[in-house]
């Protein structure tokens, strides 16, 4: 089976139901990792990054519903599916309240899950790319001009011009609301890579655990 773009997590305590569903997610292409309780999922969430959490609701000391709740605070662009065998619609109710993506009730088909759990990646997918068309359509509808007639400002643009077609990395730095993202802007529009997508990323709104998979990647 080829390699698939999918991060899951599966947090569930029953050993063997968590090796049978670790097994057909990686057999399916996808990268796994496993937790045994509540705990271990969390701690997972904080040390990397998932596209989808795979929860077991009833769990000991700390339950599924726990750990979707401190999901969607600490990493909320992770889908969550949620787990169990005991089919209440008040706790599924309660668990798209939270921000689950879905629910499915044990006992459940291979191809049941696996369909769940590519809605929620094409799903994520689709979020990722509509907030990229935003702020490209941001960009588009703002003035493609820099006004600044001051003899500081237009050395900025000097110096701006002259970096801008080299590989140097650049770091722009000022107060917030300065026009850093301008700048940068106007450096992509004059290197070589202006044919390529501009990706604004707030460093701030990632955790400093999470920060370099975000930007480069991992391997399991």
């Amino acid at each position: 089976m080829p390699k698939k773009d999918g991060r899951i997590l599966v947090v569930e305590d029953d050993e063997s139901f968590r090796y049978m569903l670790t097994s057909l997610i990686e057999t399916e292409g996808y990268t796994a990792h496993s937790a045994a309780d509540g705990v271990q999922g969390i701690n997972a969430v904080q040390a990397k990054s998932f596209d989808i959490a795979l929860i077991d609701v009833k769990m000991p000391k700390v339950d599924g519903i726990e750990v979707l709740k401190f999901i969607k605070e600490y990493s909320p662009d992770t889908e969550g599916i949620m787990v169990t065998a005991v089919g209440d619609l008040r706790i599924a109710v309660n668990c798209m309240k939270l921000g689950a993506y879905d629910y499915i009730t044990k006992p459940f088909s291979s191809e049941e899950l696996l369909n769940t759990i590519d809605r929620a990646l094409e799903r994520k997918r689709l979020l990722r790319e509509n907030v990229l068309m935003k702020q490209e359509l941001s960009r588009f509808v703002a003035s493609s001009e820099i006004v600044g007639e001051s003899p500081v400002f237009q050395k900025v643009l000097e110096v701006s011009g002259r970096v801008a077609p080299t590989e140097s990395t650049i770091l722009i730095q000022g107060a917030s609301g300065t026009g850093k993202e301008l700048i940068a802007n106007f450096l992509y529009k004059n290197s070589a890579r202006a044919t390529a997508p501009f990706v604004a990323l707030n460093c701030a709104s990632i955790p400093d655990s999470l920060i370099e998979s975000e930007l480069f990647g991992h391997e399991k």
